[in-house]
């Protein structure tokens, strides 16, 4: 699925932009809110987070992550600390 067949009016889209390679995730945000994507490097892709900010000095980071059953049972099985 392409960002832009996913817009929705008067809201802002934030992907993890994976396409084919893993699970899409996605976060809308109102377009009235100060949002800002926040990237990370992780063995895990599956995931947006984004830091809204309101008023002066209030932020809150939101995260939304993807994780299948099977997949964090076979991460499991194959850690080793």
């Amino acid at each position: 699925m392409l960002n832009g067949e996913s817009q929705i009016d008067g809201y802002n889209l934030y992907t993890n932009d994976l396409g084919e390679m893993g699970r899409w995730v996605a976060v809308y945000v109102s377009t009235d809110i100060y949002c800002n994507q926040i990237y990370d490097e992780s063995v895990f892709n599956d995931f947006v987070i984004i830091e809204l900010r309101y008023g002066l000095e209030e932020k809150l980071i939101f995260g939304n992550f993807y994780r299948a059953r099977i997949v964090l049972l076979n991460q499991m099985r194959n850690f080793v600390p």
